[in-house]
């Protein structure tokens, strides 16, 4: 117990510590906002997005969630030139396609799942469609046989 003999040590700040505050005086303290470093939940959008032919789905985080942050994200992720992207299609459960704008995408939920198909058009543009899924695909494996 030699440490309670001991007086305790108190922690003096240097001088300049105490003035970096100093260009503050002229704000109004309640109106100040700490900066985010990821945007808020209405400004992105991540989907889980997969090939047909894939069972591994990937994170698509579309910032902000419009059709041109949506467009981006794919070509980031599945390396589709931008620029070549004539249009980007939804196709819903119910069988109907629709054309995808800002407004759509909006109403997507974090998390949904989806596949892309990605067609090569004529004139060497691209035709996207996401082709909304209700679950993951389901893994069968082979029974073990019992002996």
């Amino acid at each position: 117990m030699r440490e309670l003999d001991k007086p305790a040590a108190v922690f003096r700040a240097p001088d300049e510590f105490e003035h970096r505050f100093d260009d503050l005086q002229g704000y109004d303290m309640d109106t100040l906002e700490p900066t985010s470093k990821r945007p808020r939940t209405s400004e992105r959008v991540m989907l889980y997005i997969r090939k047909p032919t894939d069972t591994i789905f990937t994170p698509l985080h579309i910032v902000p969630p419009t059709v041109a942050g949506l467009a981006h994200s794919l070509c980031v992720k599945f390396g589709v030139e931008g620029a070549k992207i004539k249009a980007i299609y939804k196709r819903c459960l119910k069988g109907v396609t629709v054309e995808m704008d800002d407004d759509m995408l909006k109403l997507y939920s974090n998390e949904d799942l989806a596949s892309v198909e990605i067609d090569a058009v004529e004139d060497g543009s691209y035709a996207i469609y996401l082709n909304e899924e209700r679950e993951p695909p389901s893994l069968h494996f082979a029974q073990q046989p019992s002996q």
